[in-house]
């Protein structure tokens, strides 16, 4: 029985991990979303005020 809750534990570790590297690939990923928008969004803006400007 303690064996086999020692390899029970050893496998949730793992998984824990797998998720933990999901969640950070996730976030990566959404923070390098909000960038670009970001990024794009800037852009836009500068373009809107040299619309208004000329």
């Amino acid at each position: 029985m303690r064996r086999r809750k020692i390899m029970m534990r050893k496998v949730t570790r793992k998984r824990n991990m797998r998720w933990l590297k999901m969640m950070l690939m996730f976030s990566l990923s959404l923070s390098l979303v909000m960038r670009v928008c970001i990024l794009q969004w800037i852009i836009k803006d500068k373009h809107l005020r040299r619309m208004v400007v000329k």
